[in-house]
């Protein structure tokens, strides 16, 4: 039965997605392709021209996620910080410093943003693959943000003249420079609690360990340009649940609280050494805060009043409607909803859709972030060869007592021994030298092979006598089909996933204060 209900949900989930979808992959095509005729007309000539017209062309394709974050999803940002910082916010270039704690980090920076007047002036350094992803990649390619390798002998280069560029840029801007270099997750902070104690660097609890040399660049390359850090700090209350792509486009709200504290650039020290130095007591700094909201489930008193700018919904009420708009007359006048052809188009159409909206989803998810690193020497294996350690011990059941107590207790009485047992497991990496050889079965193997040549035949002869793949109907449905084995697949793996369980009950008057688990990558 939960199976059921959680294949509905999702099905329920992908009928909200896909029209959202659909109007932001259209209007980000047609912001794509003003952005690029700019690129290749305007540049040339004027880059200030080119920035100032693009400024605004990305903020109606942008406005759409602050919409979602902001009315759709309605999340409550709170914003911590002193109102003389407050007003300062939009009118002065910055470099922010966040640290990295959910999977829509980058979104809530875009809230802020807005609300500050420097949405489509704001910029991040990120990972290279990011500017790949359909529309919203492109659109920050175009926008003059940063991409690495995460390589220090290709980015090095890259970072200096990146920031160089940013010298005239013509209003201000924001600059997010994500230093703990890839997205908290508990595997993560046990790691660098393990490279901190192995280093002799203060142990962290609630973030991970920065990587400074990109802050040590940008501070050097922009000090003459840029007058202020804003230390950023973002904690999910113990209320609330983090937020994520796919809750946003389900419409699920969260609340996020941001703490944010101004640092004069002119004030930070001169030596390389001294600068990353900085940027570490600015985490340890940034821990005993994360600490405080932790044990307060707040930042304090100075919560400023941000509210929600209209200026979001009514960018997506114009898209929706302009779409609407040009929708109807091309049905109107066109048979692709009442043809086989036009038929295929619309189905080939909403799979794309689909697939794009999922690829979004997936990339913007914590676990798709680089890995701990615990043994740098040993080099990831790129075939991804996961190791499982299991051990397994035989009780005769006549030997359990009789009662139902004495059962009850003799089970939880198995559990502590399982738990010292995984101690000893955490300390050796092993459960001892009673290793059996289990080896791989070929009947799975074979069972596979068979499946694939039965089906591979079967449909060689269909496809010979039919026109399945010559036809727009065989060529819709097959477009449908593969359409219902995405989400059902997708309603698999959702379902698979540890964090679908119920969340574990601490006790939140008490909350846990684990000694660290992050890393630097």
């Amino acid at each position: 039965m939960g199976a059921i209900w959680t294949g509905i949900m999702e099905i329920a989930a992908a009928a909200v997605i896909v029209p959202l979808g659909v109007l932001f992959l259209l209007s980000g095509l047609v912001v794509n392709f003003i952005q690029a005729v700019c690129f290749v007309l305007v540049r040339p000539f004027s880059k200030n021209t080119y920035r100032r017209v693009n400024k605004v062309v990305a903020e109606l394709l942008w406005l759409e996620l602050v919409w979602l974050v902001d009315w759709w999803a309605g999340v409550k940002i709170q914003l911590y910080m002193d109102s003389e910082t407050f007003k300062l916010m939009g009118k002065e270039h910055a470099l922010l410093m966040p640290n990295h704690k959910s999977d829509i980090d980058w979104l809530v920076g875009w809230v802020l943003a807005q609300k500050s007047g420097c949405l489509g002036s704001s910029l991040a350094v990120m990972k290279k693959s990011s500017k790949l992803l359909p529309v919203i990649g492109w659109s920050m390619w175009f926008s003059d943000y940063l991409f690495l390798e995460r390589s220090w002998a290709k980015d090095e280069s890259t970072l200096k003249l990146g920031f160089q560029r940013l010298r005239d840029f013509p209003q201000p801007f924001w600059l997010a420079l994500f230093v703990e270099g890839t997205r908290f997750t508990e595997a993560k902070l046990l790691a660098a609690q393990e490279y901190a104690t192995s280093t002799g660097l203060v142990v962290p609890r609630n973030v991970l360990i920065p990587r400074t040399k990109g802050f040590v660049t940008a501070v050097s390359q922009m000090r003459s340009f840029v007058p202020a850090i804003y230390d950023v700090t973002v904690a999910i209350p113990k209320t609330s649940t983090a937020p994520t792509m796919l809750r946003l486009f389900k419409g699920q709200s969260s609340v996020v609280h941001v703490h944010l504290k101004r640092h004069l650039m002119k004030d930070l020290p001169e030596t390389d050494d001294a600068v990353a130095q900085w940027c570490r007591d600015a985490f340890v700094a940034k821990d005993k805060l994360l600490d405080k909201h932790i044990a307060d489930n707040s930042f304090g008193e100075q919560l400023q009043d941000t509210g929600r700018q209209l200026k979001s919904l009514l960018v997506v009420i114009s898209w929706a409607s302009l779409l609407t708009l040009g929708a109807y007359k091309i049905f109107q006048t066109s048979s692709l909803l009442s043809s086989r052809k036009g038929l295929t188009f619309s189905g080939i159409g909403l799979t794309i859709v689909t697939v794009l909206m999922q690829i979004l989803i997936q990339f913007s998810k914590s676990e798709r972030s680089a890995p701990a690193r615990v043994n740098p020497s040993k080099p990831k294996n790129k075939f991804a060869v996961v190791q499982v350690h299991v051990h397994l011990k035989r009780h005769l059941m006549k030997d359990l007592p009789e009662t139902d107590d004495a059962v009850a207790q003799w089970c939880r009485d198995a559990f502590v021994a399982k738990d010292k047992l995984l101690d000893k497991h955490i300390a050796d990496n092993s459960f001892g030298e009673q290793l059996q050889d289990t080896g791989r079965q070929l009947k799975s193997l074979l069972v596979v092979i068979s499946w694939a040549s039965l089906l591979t035949l079967g449909a060689y002869k269909i496809f010979q006598t039919s026109s399945l793949l010559s036809s727009w109907k065989g060529l819709t449905f097959s477009g449908i089909g593969l359409t219902i084995v995405t989400v059902l697949m997708q309603i698999l793996i959702q379902f698979s996933k540890s964090e679908r369980s119920a969340p574990a009950r601490v006790n939140p008057s008490k909350p846990k204060n684990s000694e660290s688990l992050g890393v630097p990558n």
